[in-house]
């Protein structure tokens, strides 16, 4: 996108789903594809199993993926719809 405006509006929609993560989902999240931290380092901070990380970035994922593209369909009203500027 190199619309500075919609780059916004898609910044802050993604920043709404990370906020609308359950605590552990976003925490896991946050730092294993945020800021980039593997696995071990994961486990060392958060106290978790292996499994427990991978799910929850897992899922954190899914979650922030049907949020965008909800976006991006127009479904959560985020998004202004096409048609109705061709009327």
């Amino acid at each position: 996108m190199e619309d500075p405006a919609l780059q916004m509006e898609l910044r802050s929609v993604l920043t709404s789903a990370i906020d609308d993560l359950r605590d552990g989902h976003c925490i896991s999240f946050l730092l294993h594809d945020v800021e980039v931290c593997r696995i071990k380092r994961d486990l060392a901070l958060l106290r978790v199993k292996v499994g427990t990380v991978k799910s929850r970035v897992h899922r954190a994922r899914c979650s922030c993926e049907g949020r965008l593209a909800g976006y991006m369909t127009g479904e959560f009203g985020g998004r202004p719809d096409d048609s109705a500027s061709s009327s």
